[in-house]
């Protein structure tokens, strides 16, 4: 980067044209360097030291010829009117910090082939440059490179790239290769934001539902999460529909929730097709709609959803869409639990103790019951009253 010779704005080096005052870069420089002689104007060549029109040293001061200026500068001094003049052009003069005063930019460069061709070309470059920053930061990031991941996202912040002030706030939320700073995490997610990258609009959002360096705050961390849903951003969706079903910042409103769970779910949110697929199941939000649940369960059990895959079974345990095939029950409900859902333990109990899709085993039985009843369910156990 360098300065303007013309308006002093920073540009690049490579520029054949200055992007802001559209001065030719070369004839500028070539322009400063030229020299004139303060005695009588004539040019002086680089390296002179007399001028070769009158012989005048060069750099002093010019030599007033004029005898009688002495005497018209005291008799000036004595006239009372000698400075008014001066005061009513001061007073007409337009005030140098009046923002409506014309800008000194030359319009001609805007008829210049190559000055169109320089500029389109060096907003092409900056796009590019920060398509690179993102995706090297993002490589480097997933790496566990953090503080390389830092140094590519702070040149693509420089460009203005939404995701990589994004990137930065992600990296200070989490304290990934810097120290855990919240406040700064809510910083970048905000100049993201203000560079109209949805996602850090959501993050701002996730920090106040968290009460993450700023106070707890549902009401603010809904507006955010509508602020990026609005954006088309899927999170923000999700989180819309998270807050309606629970009445979190605003007031409680199921179908309203079942609506953003299903844009999501169209946008491919895992989550949110688990979620609508439910509503649809047990008529949460809406009427039951068996086909269209088992539509939005099947396509997040595909991707190992685990209440997706508990809400399967269920399907096929009771011919909810589907027709009933209590072996596909069984081997649904039991990846459930596989993977880590509790819940689905008290099914997967019942399943083995009644022998439905697979051998009856009371041992296995009682091993899934003391799971579900581990989370709080009484049915579990109930269940193992009765079996212990």
């Amino acid at each position: 980067m360098k300065p303007c010779p013309k308006c002093g704005e920073q540009i690049k080096d490579t520029l054949k044209f200055c992007v802001y005052c559209g001065c030719n870069i070369a004839q500028e420089e070539e322009k400063n360097k030229t020299k004139f002689c303060g005695e009588c104007g004539a040019e002086l060549v680089e390296g002179m030291k007399f001028c070769g029109e009158c012989g005048a040293k060069v750099g002093a001061p010019a030599q007033n010829d004029d005898p009688w200026a002495d005497v018209m500068a005291e008799e000036k001094s004595d006239d009372p009117w000698s400075g008014f003049a001066d005061s009513v052009k001061e007073t007409t003069q337009p005030d140098e910090t009046d923002s409506s005063k014309s800008l000194d930019i030359d319009m001609s460069c805007l008829d210049d082939p190559d000055f169109q061709d320089e500029l389109r070309h060096e907003i092409s470059k900056s796009s590019q440059w920060a398509d690179e920053c993102y995706k090297n930061g993002m490589a480097e990031r997933d790496a566990g490179n953090f503080a390389q991941a830092l140094n590519w996202f702070e040149k693509g912040a420089d460009e203005e790239d939404g995701r990589c002030m994004n990137e930065i706030g992600w990296l200070y939320q989490n304290g990934w290769g810097v120290k855990q700073d919240y406040a700064k995490a809510m910083h970048w997610y905000k100049q993201g934001d203000l560079h109209g990258y949805a996602i850090a609009t959501n993050n701002i959002g996730w920090l106040y539902q968290n009460g993450w360096g700023v106070k707890q705050d549902y009401k603010k961390a809904f507006e955010y999460y509508m602020s990026a849903s609005v954006r088309d951003d899927v999170n923000g969706m999700v989180n819309v529909g998270w807050f309606y079903e629970n009445g979190m910042g605003t007031s409680r409103d199921v179908s309203m929730a079942l609506s953003y769970y299903e844009k999501a779910a169209e946008k491919g949110n895992v989550f949110a097709q688990s979620k609508t697929g439910y509503c649809y199941l047990v008529g949460f939000g809406t009427e039951k709609d068996y086909q269209r649940g088992v539509y939005w369960t099947q396509k997040a059990a595909d991707q190992g959803n685990v209440d997706a895959l508990s809400n399967l079974g269920s399907s096929y345990l009771y011919g909810w869409g589907v027709e009933v095939d209590e072996k596909k029950a069984f081997e649904y409900t039991k990846k459930a639990v596989d993977f880590g859902n509790m819940a689905a333990s008290l099914n997967l109990g019942s399943l083995y103790e009644n022998g439905i899709g697979t051998q009856k085993d009371v041992k296995k039985a009682i091993e899934c019951y003391k799971k579900a009843a581990s989370v709080g369910f009484q049915q579990a156990t109930d269940a193992l009253k009765r079996l212990e």
